[in-house]
């Protein structure tokens, strides 16, 4: 049966990636785009025939549906489209939050979910998800690096939101990472007083300690530089001294 339809979409975007539209609880997945401009979905369903055609995201043209949203081939619904923008949430706040568990990422999408809609019994329990999550945070970000040796510093964290240098050196011999910027070192040189501190509760995962330089200026107290050592031998800080 096709139907003539004028209903709005709005097109998501499905875990592994691709664009989707969600009509009355069913995922289409693109099939084409036609020279006219219009849009060929296809129900995601294995054996579903069910199709919708869209131009500018409005329905111009569904098959093998029926008036109440359910399939001519009867199967279950997928999930509702907001609880796909709500695995989207928390996608966008991996990509945002790196240092931020992924379970505590999943606690705190689901509450502001319950919050939005009044229940969050809708969404995936994590079990069901986690593996899609930290998938996604394995591809967008760089693994974990398993010796000092193997250590490679992306290029976006060797520069500042300003675009500047902030990796002020990786020392390979003596396995000694030094991030630091030049409004902070030129900051360093205009004063006489700096505090300095080792900390080893803090050091990153396979370093030793981790030590930094503050400085005053005239309004509070600024971190200016900050180093990962392997050891806390008095050869390491010889060798940091001298960068």
């Amino acid at each position: 049966m096709s139907i003539v339809n004028h209903e709005y979409v709005s097109v998501i975007t499905t875990q592994s990636g691709n664009n989707a539209i969600m009509y009355k609880n069913f995922l289409f997945g693109l099939k084409r785009k036609n020279k006219n401009g219009s849009e060929f979905w296809i129900c995601t369903h294995k054996v579903c025939n069910a199709s919708i055609v869209t131009h500018h995201n409005l329905i111009i043209r569904t098959s093998s549906i029926k008036l109440d949203g359910r399939h001519e081939f009867e199967h279950e619904q997928k999930m509702d489209g907001c609880v796909y923008e709500c695995i989207k949430s928390m996608k966008r706040r991996i990509d945002e939050d790196p240092a931020t568990p992924v379970s505590l990422l999943y606690e705190q999408e689901v509450k502001k979910f319950r919050r939005e809609n009044g229940k969050a019994g809708l969404v995936p329990v994590f079990d069901r998800i986690r593996s899609c999550l930290y998938n996604y945070r394995s591809l967008k970000h760089p693994p974990l690096p398993k010796s000092l040796s193997s250590i490679e510093v992306p290029h976006p964290l060797t520069r500042t939101l300003l675009n500047d240098q902030f990796l002020l050196n990786h020392n390979r011999r003596a396995m000694i990472l030094t991030f630091s910027s030049l409004t902070a070192i030129k900051l360093l040189g205009e004063n006489h007083h700096w505090n300095a501190d080792g900390t080893f509760r803090t050091a990153p995962r396979l370093f030793y300690q981790s030590f930094s330089i503050h400085v005053w200026d005239e309004y509070s107290m600024k971190s200016a530089v900050y180093a990962a050592l392997p050891s806390k031998k008095k050869s390491y800080m010889m060798n940091f001294s001298k960068m």
